[in-house]
């Protein structure tokens, strides 16, 4: 068999901006950046787009994580507005 023949596997990517922020950053630090910033949806925007273009398989898995968290924040904060115009804590009284 010629050297020719034999499968030579790709070397590793080298991971670089968002897509190796989101890799090599551990996920507790990404969830805590997520609630920290969640106002502006700055995390979410970042992991929806990461979750749809990453190739990196931790990358995407952390990016998931990313967006699901930023979910349950986003219908915590509307239920949380609803709550309170249905028992009307904002309302004045006179």
């Amino acid at each position: 068999m010629s050297r020719g023949d034999q499968y030579e596997p790709e070397p590793p990517r080298q991971l670089t901006g968002l897509e190796g922020f989101f890799a090599n950053t551990n996920v507790a630090l990404l969830i805590f950046l997520t609630i920290c910033c969640n106002i502006a949806s700055i995390f979410t925007i970042l992991g929806i787009v990461g979750w749809v273009t990453f190739k990196d398989p931790q990358a995407k898995q952390n990016a998931k994580t990313v967006v699901i968290v930023s979910a349950v924040l986003v219908a915590l904060g509307i239920l949380g507005f609803i709550v309170n115009l249905v028992i009307g804590l904002g309302t004045a009284r006179h």
